[in-house]
């Protein structure tokens, strides 16, 4: 059972829509014994960096996702999703994240006012490296304004360019994974995406949840 995880912040009917056209079983929930039991989670969101983890602590679920990661629970968080898998994000004054993968979220940066944010449209990735989830260059798409600063350069899973600015697109920590961009909104290539992780063998527990 794949648990996409509902904080109040986003595109969860087109996550889930997406996740069963693939073939998942997946529930909606934002109930700390639902999220705890899932063989993996989903970690969807569209809008603030401070909104959102405001919400997970205030629903209880920051703390139950970090004790899924710790015995292993597959997770893949999406757009802002991925965002908060981070230490911290400057945006709206900042704020802390769940802290699963070290580094900080920050603006893109854009000297040009004649550039606009978000960065919105199809964008090709780089794969930097191979990974079971993320496989090939292709084009995927993004709605964002904000970028993740990976402190180690080894989780970078693919970049991308928005008017000529290099930034992290995807990563991933050992059985934790983030993608910038919307893998649900981006055709049969975000389909792979998730019909991939959605056929990831779960690990057995590598402890019991208090």
């Amino acid at each position: 059972m794949i648990t996409i995880i509902d904080y109040e912040c986003g595109n969860l009917r087109s996550v889930q829509q997406a996740v069963e056209a693939c073939g998942g079983e997946v529930i909606v929930s934002s109930a700390i014994a639902d999220i705890a039991r899932a063989d993996q989670l989903i970690l969807p969101g569209v809008g603030a960096f401070p909104v959102g983890m405001t919400n997970l602590r205030r629903l209880g679920l920051d703390q139950v996702i970090r004790e899924r990661v710790q015995t292993g629970t597959p997770l893949l968080g999406i757009c802002l999703g991925m965002q908060l898998l981070f230490d911290s994000s400057t945006e709206h004054g900042g704020d802390t994240g769940l802290g699963l993968i070290p580094g900080q979220v920050v603006q893109i940066d854009v000297p040009d006012r004649k550039v606009k944010l978000p960065n919105v449209g199809w964008v090709p990735l780089q794969v930097e490296k191979a990974d079971v989830l993320l496989q090939a260059n292709d084009y995927f798409y993004f709605v964002h304004s904000f970028h993740a600063q990976p402190r180690d350069a080894s989780v970078v899973l693919a970049t991308a360019e928005y008017e000529g600015l290099g930034f992290c697109a995807a990563v991933s920590k050992d059985r934790v994974w983030g993608m910038q961009f919307h893998p649900e909104n981006s055709a049969q290539s975000g389909l792979g995406i998730l019909k991939r992780f959605i056929e990831l063998v779960p690990t057995n527990h590598l402890q019991t949840l208090v």
